[in-house]
């Protein structure tokens, strides 16, 4: 929740530069090669994502909400190292430093369950 309430939403409204697509000549079939084509093709969303978002993050809940990030963040990933990288519905992604906390109990953040439970 932290990070989605600390994000600068001209940084989520800025398109990331757009990878150039290469294709090669695989078939000599001109409906194979339209179909391996097509299966490169990724669908550009990021503007309606990133209005979505912006519309969402309108009315930021003051305590933790799931579904709201649910809404908000597309996938989190979690590294060993305590890092862990928010992928937004919209593509944009921002990493946190985590916090480990408590003595023998390991607790990540302030999710209030432990490695044991």
């Amino acid at each position: 929740m932290e990070v989605v309430c600390a994000l600068d939403m001209e940084d989520v409204k800025a398109r990331p530069p757009k990878k150039r697509m290469i294709i090669e000549k695989k078939y000599d079939d001109p409906l194979k090669q339209a179909e391996y084509v097509y299966s490169l093709v990724e669908a550009d969303d990021f503007d309606y994502m990133t209005e979505k978002l912006i519309n969402i993050m309108k009315n930021v809940p003051a305590v933790f909400d799931g579904k709201f990030m649910s809404m908000v963040v597309k996938r989190i990933t979690v590294f060993q190292s305590g890092a862990a990288m928010f992928e937004l519905i919209n593509g944009k992604i921002y990493g946190k430093e985590l916090i480990i906390v408590g003595g023998s109990k390991n607790r990540v953040g302030n999710t209030g369950k432990t490695e044991a439970e």
